[in-house]
């Protein structure tokens, strides 16, 4: 709850940062928030299903994070 919650305001004020990921620890989900070119934090996808990854880019680097590993 700490994480989702005061953590996660407090990372989105860091205005460098532009993805959030978290990693469940207990279960298997991934979730990943984005900065828009506005500035407001998107949810740009959840991953429950071990068949999924979670993908996105950052900088000129194509990251996938599969949930099965």
């Amino acid at each position: 709850a700490f994480d989702r919650n005061e953590k996660l305001a407090h990372y989105q004020q860091i205005e460098s940062l532009r993805h959030i990921v978290y990693i469940e620890q207990n279960r298997p989900v991934i979730e990943h928030f984005e900065r828009d070119e506005t500035g407001a934090w998107i949810s740009s996808g959840t991953v429950s299903d071990l068949s999924q990854s979670v993908s996105f880019v950052l900088g000129d680097t194509a990251v996938s994070l599969p949930l099965a590993e």
